[in-house]
């Protein structure tokens, strides 16, 4: 019988990147030897921008945050806890006491070195090991730099989309559900599907990119473009764009993710549609070999 008890993984995860991942890891394999189930717990919004009153943008949007742990830990429970000024008021022993074994069954918690938790932040991993049994889960470094959101978030700022990547040790994930575009792309033989801008989402920054959709379970390659195509506008609004590698299927209303694989070049302005249509051929040669060498998809669909 599937034990009611939980081992909790804590922090907010933004992006599941691999430190992130580590502690997930280490959840399921202490709730292995409890005898519980693994569990996420995490918020709906960073405590500090609910605090600060500021509107987040974040790396891995709630569903994004969802498909990512459920398709990297498959049978880890998830649980989105609304941050509200009662949340936020628990001290450190009622968030533990009251809230995670009280209303979530927890025997045990993972959680990084430099966790905290509870009013004003006060609780750290010595508290929590003195309220319920813990698994301190040591900072992951690449290169001697500490992986975290904030590293992510500042690599994305730089324009150093391969060393965020490196960090979240998987492809970059986007969105949504596809909506009409002005069909500038069809015209030049390359049909594209739209999705919306996300106010919520962290955008990498304006350029080309490799890309592999997922669609209904099936994975094609593609070649998208953040940006606003100044070569057919002067002051074009945002669009996220993908070009479908070989194939054009109706996609209008469906919902899509969108693995961004790596960085091919900036976006720019071309003197004609022949010379960007060169361009494109050249950027879908390069999607194709680097979506190619990706190995994060043949893992995933070797797990599933």
């Amino acid at each position: 019988m599937k034990s009611n008890k939980r081992v909790c993984a804590l922090g907010f995860f933004d992006g599941v990147h691999l430190g992130h991942g580590k502690i997930i890891k280490e959840a399921v394999s202490f709730a292995a030897s409890l005898g519980a189930g693994p569990a996420v717990i995490t918020f709906d919004r960073r405590p500090k921008s609910f605090i600060l009153g500021t509107a987040d943008r974040l790396i891995s949007p709630g569903r994004a945050k969802e498909k990512l742990i459920s398709l990297m830990f498959p049978g880890t429970e998830l649980i989105t806890i609304p941050f509200n000024a009662g949340v936020a008021s628990l001290s450190p022993e009622d968030f533990v006491n009251g809230l995670l074994i009280g209303q979530f069954g927890a025997c045990g918690a993972a959680a990084g070195l430099d966790h905290r938790f509870g009013k004003d932040a006060l609780g750290d991993i010595k508290t929590l090991s003195g309220l319920i049994k813990t698994s301190p889960v040591p900072t992951v470094e690449l290169d001697g730099v500490k992986v975290s959101s904030t590293n992510i978030r500042a690599a994305l700022s730089a324009g150093d989309f391969e060393l965020a990547l490196s960090y979240l040790g998987h492809p970059f994930l986007l969105g949504g559900k596809v909506q009409h575009g002005d069909g500038r792309g069809h015209n030049i033989g390359f049909a594209t599907l739209n999705l919306p801008y996300d106010k919520a989402q962290l955008y990498p920054a304006e350029g080309v990119y490799a890309s592999v959709a997922e669609i209904d379970g099936k994975l094609y390659p593609g070649v998208t473009n953040l940006g606003h195509r100044p070569t057919f506008y002067d002051d074009g609004i945002f669009t996220n764009e993908t070009h479908l590698i070989g194939c054009s299927p109706d996609l209008y209303s469906k919902e899509i993710w969108l693995w961004l694989c790596g960085y091919i070049r900036p976006e720019r302005r071309f003197d004609s549609a022949t010379e960007l249509k060169a361009q494109v051929d050249e950027d879908i040669a390069a999607s194709l070999k680097i979506t190619e060498n990706c190995s994060f998809f043949a893992e995933i669909l070797r797990r599933n």
